[in-house]
């Protein structure tokens, strides 16, 4: 008897219903108070709920870009992007975030994304075996749906989710989307309608809005399907299947256009960031360990730990694990897709590859067990490296640094092979009348077994309620809220002490505040904030340390134009979270620096008995002028600046080294205003004019030419009220190195790829800069001469070497010999440590010819420090050589930096 498809579905459902509550308890219990979380780990569970509010409160309210926020990150504001939006979630949480509050919208998609993401490994599991059925030819089908329902349970709580939910990583357990992709993928491939393919590409584009590293893992998964047999045979079979291609193209085009305008700003965004990815970005700390395969999670209500001590313990390195374990396979489960990979390996072989190739990933570049990556073969230690290195070469997929989030492929395949594995084992049931009741038994115990060692419960929760100060906030005047603690996150590092739940309180009383935490930033976007001393200071303090009495004394000096600028009206208290170290060490001492510094009210403004917040009277912000050169000038600029000098043409000022230049004012009102600045070009002989686009808030003012003389330019403007943002956008930029030909080596016509200085006396230094501003130490430092070669094209290091020629003629005569088998063409450096000594002879004067010296005799070099950059084999007189008693000093450099203009000062009136 087949059952009735609707009742089957609604049981499923039912089924998963009731395992999401009990799985994600308490959570049910507090739907609107507490959010999934832990309280000494990173809190980004509430920087996806504050991604939902924004969503709302830019689309709705603001009516502006979703991808931008001006609150956070303030006075700079930051493009959310390449941010963990998950604007999926943002979507489908409006109508409960409106109709309740965004904790409740945030955990009621957390359980609706446990059930229907069961529910669609269900299907897809399904959908594989219904051939093996007719194989078979078993007379229940309610078989099938029983296996399939092990795919579910594999793929809705496997352990990963659980702990991804425990760290606040919402976006990462929302794999909802990802089965019901597969699922059509391959319905395409069997019958390659129009309906299926915009289908795929329909959850494919929902995948993406979740992530776009779904992308890597919907493409991963596709490859390994549709390039395994049997379907390989079917999309390359003759005569060629252009019904096939054209469907599975069609679906590529949907998934793009339905997320046409966020897949195009991610793209670009990717392929002008240079800092999406730091060398490694920890990837090998956000690996799985192999043990850890094996080892139920810190969460396992009999097997695990105590969850706050084992997150403090892999923050101070002494956990079992470099890091949280997240990726614990479970032994049933890899039971069952044993038996379903062997059993049936000529069709599961796809998704046995997937499974091995995303197991493999998870382990990231290098192999570790128990927090072991080096290994001792015989003596020899080495790493082992893995796959995931090659991942790592490729462009945008490199990006996805975590290792282990290849989990939650690797669960999918493993759900899909486990229910081919609990297929058989049903399959083989005596027949008869207790068939049936064999096949509920079997696989109730297969669940429970699943559930069991998967189980990660209670789960921990942290408290998402509003505290009555805060929504107090909400009804005084517009203004900057500074928050202590106070702090900067991304995916790389903090620079203070971040604390997510202040920027999730914006939700109450929608004000900027001066902190943010975010996945991948500009440089700018920290070094903005680190250079401030105000910041410095409490910032130090805020980590344990004393700020330099200089520091404070600058902080001292700066606070009044800090807050004036920022137009900061409030300061915020925060207590300390227990364990959440290092602020619950340092709470009082951060608190009270702050108040010594910001002008404030005497008392609180509120206080409800944790949280007081003062007020703060920021001063008038216009008129305003800004010397550039005079003072330090690092409140007003944010990129495509340099820094402050005492002469620039003539004048005290300042270089602007990007092709966009961002200054920051803030109005009062939207009153006209007049901008005034004193600025002139860099120019190059025979250069084209420099010519730069000013804009104010995004509206283009002008386009200006810069003249060659310090000029004075002058523009009517209307700034908004708040923060304004002044760009100038030039045309082009020039380094002076190479326009002005600079660092040439003597007379060699040859220019250093590097800045080299030369100082001989007592001692023997010979540093290297290079353009991006690395010293390196290139001398051998030895008594006599050192000599250092370098590459004439890249100013690499090939060589340094000494030699004490104050001590005899041996050394002497290995020098000569040292010097005359250098290739010709190099680059060769020389400096003296205590001299040349007495010993030099007239084979050295000839190998010093040859480096380029203009030495004649042994009498001119005898006893003297000597300083020398030349070209091997580019005759004598060619090299830039100094000799002198007791100090010889030489310099070869240029100036590396990019130079648009030259601005003195900037004015508003």
């Amino acid at each position: 008897m087949r059952p009735k498809r609707s009742l089957v579905y609604a049981s499923v459902l039912a089924l998963l219903g009731i395992l999401a509550l009990a799985f994600t308890w308490p959570v049910a219990r507090h739907l609107a108070s507490r959010v999934p979380g832990s309280d000494t780990w990173a809190y980004d569970e509430y920087t996806f709920i504050w991604s939902m509010w924004w969503f709302k409160h830019a689309a709705l309210d603001l009516h502006s870009s979703i991808f931008f926020s001006q609150n956070i990150f303030y006075p700079l504001g930051m493009e959310l992007i390449l941010y963990s939006y998950n604007l999926m979630a943002a979507i489908l949480a409006l109508p409960l975030g409106l109709a309740a509050n965004w904790p409740f919208a945030s955990n009621s998609l957390i359980l609706l994304n446990s059930v229907f993401s069961g529910f669609g490994a269900y299907l897809l599991a399904l959908w594989v075996l219904k051939s093996e059925d007719q194989k078979l030819k078993i007379k229940r089908p309610v078989v099938l749906h029983l296996a399939a329902f092990i795919a579910a349970v594999i793929y809705a709580f496997a352990s990963n989710r659980m702990i991804y939910l425990a760290l606040g990583h919402y976006n990462i357990q929302s794999w909802v989307f990802l089965p019901y992709f597969v699922l059509y993928l391959l319905k395409t491939m069997a019958r390659p309608t129009w309906r299926n393919a915009g289908m795929a590409g329909l959850f494919g584009a929902l995948n993406l809005l979740v992530d776009m590293q779904y992308g890597v893992f919907m493409a991963f998964l596709g490859l390994c399907l549709l390039l395994a047999r049997p379907l390989r045979d079917q999309l390359f079979a003759r005569p060629f299947p252009w019904p096939r291609w054209l469907a599975l193209v069609f679906a590529g085009l949907v998934a793009i256009l339905l997320t046409l305008p966020y897949f195009l700003e991610t793209v670009r965004a990717m392929l002008r960031a240079d800092y999406l990815l730091k060398g490694w970005g920890d990837a090998l700390k956000l690996s799985a360990d192999l043990a850890g395969w094996f080892t139920p999670t810190a969460l396992h209500p009999l097997w695990g730990t105590d969850w706050p001590a084992r997150l403090r313990a892999v923050q101070e390195g002494t956990a079992p694990f470099n890091d949280v374990n997240t990726v614990f396979l479970g032994f049933t489960t890899v039971g069952l897709a044993l038996i379903g990979g062997v059993w049936l390996w000529n069709r599961a072989r796809g998704w046995v590859i997937a499974a091995l190739l995303a197991a493999i990933f998870t382990l990231g570049p290098l192999l570790q067990i128990y927090g072991r990556i080096v290994y001792n073969f015989d003596g020899l230690e080495t790493s082992i490296p893995l796959p995931f290195i090659i991942l790592h070469y490729i462009p945008f997929v490199k990006g996805n640094r975590t290792a282990n989030r290849w989990s939650i492929v690797l669960m999918l395949a493993l759900a899909v092979l486990a229910a081919w594995g609990a297929f058989w084992l049903l399959s083989k049931l005596r027949s008869g009348k207790g068939r049936g009741w064999g096949a509920y038994a079997l696989v109730g115990m297969l669940v429970a077994g699943v559930l069991f060692e998967h189980a990660a419960m209670p789960l921990p929760t942290t408290d998402a309620r509003i505290p009555p100060a805060v929504q107090q906030l909400a009804t005084l005047p517009e203004g900057a809220v500074w928050q202590i603690p106070m702090g900067w996150r991304n995916s790389f590092g903090v620079l203070g002490v971040e604390r997510t739940q202040a920027q999730f309180w914006m939700t109450a009383h929608e004000k900027p505040i001066i902190s943010g935490n975010t996945s991948r930033n500009p440089p700018i976007k920290f070094d903005y904030f680190a250079r401030l001393p105000l910041v410095a200071a409490i910032a130090s303090v805020q980590a344990g340390h004393d700020p330099a009495p200089e520091v404070l004394n600058a902080a001292r000096a700066q606070a009044h134009e800090v807050i004036t600028l920022w137009g900061v009206r409030y300061l915020m208290l925060m207590p300390p979270v227990p364990g959440r170290l290092p602020y619950a060490d340092t709470w009082q001492a951060s608190q009270q620096l702050a108040l010594d510094l910001i002008p404030h009210t005497p008392e609180p403004i509120l206080d409800d008995g944790r949280i007081r917040i003062y007020g703060v009277e920021p001063g008038a912000p216009l008129p305003l002028r800004v010397d550039f050169g005079a003072r330090n000038t690092d409140l007003w600029r944010a990129e495509g600046w340099d820094r402050d000098e005492p002469d620039v043409g003539g004048a005290d000022g300042i270089w602007a080294t990007g092709k966009r230049a961002h200054l920051l004012f803030r109005s009062e009102d939207a009153a006209p205003r007049t901008l005034r600045f004193r600025a002139h070009a860099f120019t190059c002989p025979g250069q084209v004019d420099q010519y730069a686009t000013l804009s104010l808030n995004g509206q283009n003012l002008d386009l200006l030419y810069f003249f060659p003389e310090w000029e004075i330019y002058e523009l009517a403007i209307t700034p908004q009220p708040g923060i304004n943002h002044l760009w100038f956008e030039f045309e082009r930029l020039e380094r002076p190195r190479d326009c002005l030909n600079q660092a040439i080596i003597g007379k060699t016509g040859v220019q250093s790829p590097v800045n080299i200085a030369v100082h001989a006396f007592d001692q023997a230094f010979i540093t290297l800069t290079d353009a991006e501003g690395n010293i390196t130490d290139a001398s051998f430092g030895r008594r006599g001469y050192n000599v250092t070669l370098l590459d004439e094209k890249t100013g690499e290091v090939l060589d340094k070497q000494g030699f004490d020629t104050v001590a005899n003629e041996y050394e002497v005569q290995r020098l000569v010999t040292y010097l005359n088998q250098l290739p010709a063409g190099r680059i060769v450096i020389l400096a003296t440590r205590e001299g040349a000594g007495d010993f030099v002879t007239p084979d050295l004067v000839a190998a010093l010819q040859r480096l380029g010296s203009a030495i004649t005799s042994p009498d001119q070099v005898a006893g003297k420090a000597h300083a020398l950059v030349g070209i091997v084999a580019a005759g004598p007189g060619t090299a830039a050589e100094t000799l002198a008693t007791p100090d010889a000093y030489l310099e070869i450099s240029g100036d590396f930096r990019p130079l648009a203009a030259a601005f003195d000062f900037f004015e508003i009136k």
